[in-house]
C-alpha cells in the first residue's frame, strides 16, 4: 500500500506540473468551471423569486445540497480523472503498456490525468456551502467537519466507481465508448437539486443504479437534520464500497476482453 501511495504522488505531482506549463489553459479551466457553478445556482436564484420553494425545500437548503454536490465531483477530477483516457488509450493500442507495468492497472489509470479545474468545483462548493450555512444556521465544529470530510471521500469513491463502470464500456465499444461517460456524468446533474422532487423511476435511478444521490442529497441532509432519510446517510460507506467493488470486477472482465490494436 506505501508503494502505491508513493508512487501515485509521484504521479499527480508530475501530471500537475506537466498541466501548470500550461498557465493559461490552467487559469481558463478553473474560471469556466467557477463560472458554471456561478451560473447554476444564479439560475436556482432567478427561479426561487417566482416560487419560494421547491417541494418544500427552501433556496439555501438547495445551496447546501449544490454546494456539497460540487466537493467529491471536485476531488474526483482533480486526483481520478484519468479514466476519461481510457478509451484514447484502447485506440491507440497504449493500453498494453499498462498491462505490462508492475501492479494493478487500474490504478495507473485512475492516476493517470489529474485535472486542475477540479479546485474550481471545490473553491466555489466550499463557498455555497458556507453561504448557505450563514442561512442556515449550521456550525461547522470539529464534528461536522469530520462527518462531511468522510463524506466528501466516500462521495469521491462513488464517481471513481460510477466513471470506472461507464469507462470500462470502452472495451467493447471503442469508438463510442466514451459516449457512456458523458451519459453518466449527465445523470449527476440531477443530485444537485432535492431528490424528492422527481418521478420515482428516477428517485431509484439516482438511488440504487447510478448512486449520485449519496454523493449530495443524502449527505445534505444529515446536515439539515432530515430525519426521514437518516437511514440512507448510514448506507453512504456501503454504497461506496459495493460499487467500488462492482466497478473493480467490471474493468477485470473488461481487461480480459481487451484485445490489442497491434499498433
Amino acid at each position: 500500500m506505501a508503494r502505491y501511495i508513493r508512487l501515485y504522488w509521484m504521479m499527480w505531482i508530475q501530471g500537475i506540473q506537466a498541466q501548470i506549463e500550461y498557465k493559461s489553459s490552467f487559469i481558463i479551466g478553473n474560471v469556466a468551471t467557477i463560472l458554471g457553478q456561478v451560473t447554476g445556482i444564479a439560475l436556482v436564484w432567478v427561479l426561487f423569486q417566482k416560487i419560494g420553494h421547491l417541494n418544500g425545500w427552501s433556496l439555501p437548503e438547495i445551496m447546501l445540497i449544490y454546494g456539497i454536490a460540487a466537493l467529491p465531483y471536485g476531488f474526483f477530477e482533480l486526483f481520478f480523472n484519468g479514466v476519461w483516457s481510457l478509451n484514447r488509450y484502447i485506440r491507440m493500442g497504449d493500453f498494453d503498456r499498462l498491462l505490462v507495468r508492475p501492479g494493478s492497472s487500474l490504478f495507473f489509470i485512475l492516476a493517470d490525468q489529474p485535472m486542475l479545474h477540479g479546485l474550481g468545483n471545490i473553491a466555489t462548493g466550499t463557498v455555497i456551502i458556507l453561504l448557505a450555512s450563514r442561512q442556515l444556521d449550521i456550525r461547522w465544529d470539529m464534528c461536522n467537519l469530520l462527518i462531511l470530510g468522510f463524506m466528501v471521500a466516500w462521495g469521491t469513491l462513488i464517481y471513481i466507481s460510477i466513471n470506472t463502470i461507464t469507462a470500462c464500456t470502452s472495451f467493447w465499444f471503442v469508438a463510442s465508448g466514451t459516449n457512456f461517460l458523458y451519459l453518466g456524468q449527465r445523470f449527476r446533474d440531477f443530485t444537485v437539486y432535492p431528490l424528492d422532487i422527481y418521478a420515482s423511476p428516477l428517485r431509484i435511478l439516482l438511488t440504487w443504479v447510478i448512486p449520485f444521490a449519496f454523493t449530495s442529497f443524502f449527505p445534505s441532509t444529515y446536515f439539515l437534520d432530515r430525519d426521514d432519510y437518516r437511514v440512507f446517510v448510514y448506507l453512504i460507506p456501503v454504497i461506496a464500497v459495493l460499487f467500488f467493488g462492482i466497478a473493480s470486477f467490471v474493468w477485470r472482465i473488461g481487461v480480459n476482453r481487451y484485445e490489442s490494436t497491434g499498433s
